[in-house]
C-alpha cells in the first residue's frame, strides 16, 4: 500500500480510499460471519458456498452470451430471484444441519 501511494500520483486521496472501504465492506462482512461461525465450535462454512453460487446464477441470467450462456434478464428481476435462491438454500441448509 505505501508504495503505491509513493509511486501513483492520485493513490492517496480521498476517493480512492473511499472506493476501497466500499469494495471490502462485503468481504468484510462475510468473513467476521464465517470467523463468528468458527469461534462457536461450528464449522459450516457453506455460506460461502452459496454466496458463490448465488452470485454465479445471477450472472448467467443477467449476460447475454452465445449458445444459451445467460438469459439476459434485467437485474430488477435476476437479483431478487439469487436473493430467493439464496434464501431456499439457507433454509434447506438449515433443516439439514438440524436433523
Amino acid at each position: 500500500l505505501p508504495l503505491f501511494a509513493i509511486f501513483v500520483p492520485n493513490y492517496a486521496t480521498f476517493g480512492n480510499f473511499r472506493n476501497l472501504l466500499l469494495a471490502s465492506s462485503i468481504l468484510l462482512l462475510l468473513a467476521t460471519g464465517g470467523a463468528l461461525v468458527v469461534m462457536t465450535g461450528n464449522f459450516d462454512l457453506s455460506v460461502e458456498g452459496t454466496l458463490v453460487f448465488t452470485s454465479m446464477v445471477a450472472a448467467w441470467l443477467m449476460v447475454a452470451g452465445p449458445a444459451g450462456a445467460g438469459i439476459f434478464l434485467s437485474p430488477l428481476v435476476a437479483i431478487p430471484i439469487s436473493i430467493a435462491l439464496g434464501v431456499g438454500i439457507g433454509i434447506l441448509n438449515a433443516l439439514m444441519v438440524e436433523k
